[in-house]
């Protein structure tokens, strides 16, 4: 999941976005897709990995040359593979 979001493929010069007004990029679609969850829950899992800074916006170069936000992991907040569950 975090890869895919990483790598915004499908998006072609674009990244995912927070903001659900930008529906084709917002990152809770992929995450509704990706873990079969509702609209609501995928913006809860949004929001909280916002707030824990593993999901975080900044500007880069967008399509026609305009600096846009987008959204991008940081890898030392990512879970651990062989975190105990």
């Amino acid at each position: 999941m975090l890869d895919l979001i990483q790598s915004a493929d499908g998006l072609e010069h674009e990244r995912y976005t927070l903001a659900p007004q930008s529906r084709d990029r917002y990152v809770g679609i992929l995450i509704v897709r990706v873990l079969d969850v509702s609209e609501e829950r995928a913006d809860r899992i949004a929001k909280c990995w916002k707030k824990s800074g593993l999901l975080y916006e900044q500007e880069y170069p967008g399509g026609k040359s305009r600096l846009k936000k987008g959204v991008f992991v940081d890898n030392s907040k990512r879970p651990s593979a062989t975190a105990e569950t």
